[in-house]
């Protein structure tokens, strides 16, 4: 896919300064969210490489999914400081049922919604923001820090590197995982919502050293919207050390695996009918086939499987832990990716493919075909891209079945080591090279170069 002009590149280890960063993230474990791998492996990483890292984020929540395990994956020499919060927005749903039981409490719950609501923007979260850059400001004058590194969603918090970049003159890069003004919840909007995230990202377009987004789709929209070569594209990653001592070993019963939630414009329906063709063929039996949601609390799904019939093909599992997660990954024949068709789609990559693609085992895709991971199959030869047609993607599986007899096969490992361009080593090392080239006062620096395996 083409998506505009060429990026500003940086040349990997240009320089070999030392860097001390400060990573301000909400996200970040034991929080379970998918954006919580992407920088706990930076940080785990530019540590590994040398660079002093530490962390800001808030105190441990109990309303929020939390992954103890997560915990012990963090690096024990990267310091982790908690801050407090106020949240408005999760403190009205928890008192919210007790005020709707109470009849005399209902006008109350109303108001107080209308008023969750109005604080709701830019997200609910923003409330954080003085108590970040208050502790943020203090850790960067006693440790010397030189580069504030945001990452969001949430994207209230890249006010904490515009404030704590405005009090110290140090770099800020502001890491968009997901894009503002083209996500398609920005359809959803109305006039002060829009207003008030057109201006966000104005700030952080306008004021960060440099912009990293984890899709080229999305940093080719904002240089539509902005003329500066401070945009940069870094890809979501994999950790190889995640798959350590856990087996590849396969059972009889070929499996298709799905592991993540299916939310909003992702749908297994497709995949189910495809089942059903399957079946009806003869190319599929229970004591031969299965599909296996893990991580999935979905009625809807559940009900489509009843409504086809196959329930003996389909089980679904609600949350497991990381690891366990990883274990399913890497015991499955065939790895399933769900993507979203419409709107604000185009621009998302989900996180979970590059874990994929850390197993070493084949993918199945089913989404828009003119998408960045229809390429990144494509470019790792790690898999298949088909459209929704249930058609299409009954043949897919079939061959994925009979490929899978193929004792020729390159194993899972031996794929894995091909796509050490997608590890989080190579994500860290890109990112650092990217604070290298802004100098400590902020201006941008241009080192032109080619960039590793077609990423900037």
């Amino acid at each position: 896919m083409d998506f505009g002009a060429a990026q500003t590149r940086v040349t990997p280890g240009q320089h070999r300064e030392t860097l001390r960063v400060l990573v301000v993230a909400y996200v970040f474990p034991p929080i379970a969210y998918a954006g919580s791998y992407r920088t706990l492996r930076l940080c785990k990483y530019l540590a590994r490489a040398g660079h002093d890292v530490s962390v800001i984020t808030i105190e441990m929540q109990k309303d929020i999914d939390n992954d103890p395990q997560l915990l012990d994956t963090v690096d024990k020499s990267i310091p982790v400081f908690r801050t407090k919060t106020l949240d408005f927005w999760r403190w009205y749903r928890r008192i919210r049922p007790r005020l709707l039981a109470s009849p005399a409490h209902k006008a109350i719950a109303l108001l107080l919604g209308k008023l969750a609501v109005a604080l709701n923007i830019p997200d609910h979260m923003w409330l954080w923001a003085p108590f970040a850059v208050s502790r943020g400001y203090r850790l960067m004058r006693r440790k010397a820090i030189q580069t504030v590194y945001t990452t969001s969603p949430p994207h209230s918090e890249h006010l904490i590197g515009y404030f704590l970049k405005r009090r110290t003159g140090a770099r800020w890069v502001a890491d968009l995982r997901d894009p503002i003004l083209d996500n398609q919840a920005a359809g959803n909007w109305g006039p002060v919502e829009r207003a008030i995230n057109t201006r966000l990202e104005r700030l952080i377009l306008r004021h960060a050293d440099a912009v990293i987004t984890n899709t080229k789709y999305a940093a080719a929209r904002l240089r539509e919207r902005y003329a500066h070569p401070r945009i940069y594209t870094v890809y979501n990653s994999f950790d190889t050390d995640d798959f350590a001592g856990l087996s590849g070993d396969k059972r009889d019963r070929f499996t298709l695996a799905h592991v993540g939630s299916l939310y909003g414009l992702r749908k297994a329906d497709p995949v189910l009918d495809a089942l059903k063709i399957l079946h009806e063929r003869g190319v599929i039996t229970p004591p031969t086939f299965r599909l296996l949601f893990v991580g999935l609390d979905d009625a809807q799904t559940a009900k489509a499987v009843r409504e086809r019939g196959l329930d003996s093909y389909v089980e679904i599992r609600s949350f497991v832990p990381h690891r366990e997660a990883l274990r399913i990954m890497a015991g499955s024949h065939l790895l399933l990716l769900i993507k979203g068709t419409g709107p604000g789609t185009s621009s998302q990559i989900p996180g979970k493919l590059f874990e994929y693609l850390g197993t070493g085992n084949r993918i199945l895709y089913t989404g828009p075909r003119d998408s960045e991971v229809t390429d990144i199959l494509e470019h790792a030869s790690a898999g298949v891209g088909v459209d929704g047609d249930a058609l299409a993607l009954a043949d897919a599986i079939a061959q994925e079945i009979t490929t899978s007899r193929n004792l020729a096969a390159p194993s899972a490992a031996a794929r894995r080591d091909a796509l050490a361009q997608y590890s989080s080593v190579a994500m860290a090392q890109q990112i650092a090279d990217i604070i290298k080239a802004t100098d400590s006062t902020g201006r941008f620096v241009q080192y032109a170069a080619q960039s590793a395996g077609g990423r900037a």
